[in-house]
C-alpha cells in the first residue's frame, strides 16, 4: 500500500532527481521507477518531463514566497530604514524559515541549479517574484541613497540579497565554519539584524556617512 497517490508520487520522485540530477541527466524512465508508475501515468498528469519540470519549479517558488507575504513586513509609512530590516527579514523567512525554501534539501538543490544553470523556467519565476524583489530593495536603497546610477543601486541590491540567500545554499559550510543558522524566528531575527546593521553602514559609508 502506497503513502500517496500516484500523481504525488510523481512530484516527489521526480523533485528529488531533478534536485540531484538536475533536468537535462534526469530522464522520465527514472522517474517512473522511483514513483512505481507507469510512463502512461506521468503523461496523463503532466504531457512530458517539461512540464513536470516546470510544475515542481514554480511551485516550490511559488509555495515558499506566497507563504510570506510582503504585505506582512513592508509598510508604506516606515522610515527607509525599517523597510531595509523588514524587506531583509522577508527574503530570510523566504529562504530558512519554517514555510521557506530551506524546509527541504532537494528543493534547495533545485532552486540552486536553476539559479546557476537556469532553463526558461527562471524567466517565469524572474517575472514573478524576483523581479519584484529586486524593485522593492531598489527602492529603499534610492530612499536611502537619493538618485544614484542604476548600476550603483543593482550593485547594492545584489549585496543585500546575496547575503540573505548565502544561509540558503552554504549552509554545511556556514556550519563548519562555526556558524549554524536554524530555521527559528530568534535565529532569523539575528541574522537579519546582523545582514541590516551590516548593509546599511556599508550603503551610508559608502557615501561618507557612517551610521
Amino acid at each position: 500500500m502506497y503513502c500517496c497517490e500516484p500523481k504525488e508520487r510523481i512530484v516527489n520522485a521526480a523533485l528529488e532527481l531533478f534536485g540531484e540530477k538536475g533536468f537535462k541527466a534526469t530522464t522520465i524512465r527514472e522517474i517512473c521507477k522511483k514513483a512505481d508508475v507507469s510512463l502512461a501515468l506521468v503523461n496523463y498528469h503532466f504531457r512530458n518531463k517539461k512540464t513536470l519540470y516546470d510544475e515542481i519549479v514554480q511551485a516550490t517558488i511559488n509555495e515558499a514566497f506566497d507563504a510570506v507575504s510582503v504585505t506582512d513586513f513592508i509598510k508604506e509609512e516606515m522610515s527607509a530604514e525599517e523597510k531595509l530590516k523588514n524587506a531583509i527579514r522577508l527574503i530570510l523567512h523566504r529562504m530558512i524559515g519554517p514555510k521557506g525554501l530551506g524546509n527541504s534539501p532537494a528543493k534547495v538543490r533545485i532552486v540552486l541549479m536553476e539559479m546557476t544553470n537556469p532553463t526558461d523556467t527562471m524567466e517565469k519565476i524572474f517575472e514573478k517574484h524576483i523581479s519584484k524583489i529586486i524593485m522593492l530593495i531598489s527602492s529603499i536603497v534610492r530612499e536611502l541613497t537619493g538618485e544614484v546610477e542604476q548600476e550603483k543601486v543593482i550593485r547594492f541590491v545584489s549585496s543585500i540579497a546575496g547575503q540573505c540567500m548565502h544561509p540558503l545554499f552554504a549552509k554545511e559550510i556556514l556550519a563548519k565554519s562555526g556558524l549554524t543558522i536554524k530555521s527559528t524566528d530568534e535565529d532569523i531575527e539575528k541574522h537579519a539584524e546582523h545582514i541590516y546593521k551590516f548593509s546599511l553602514n556599508g550603503i551610508m559609508n559608502y557615501y561618507g556617512e557612517k551610521r
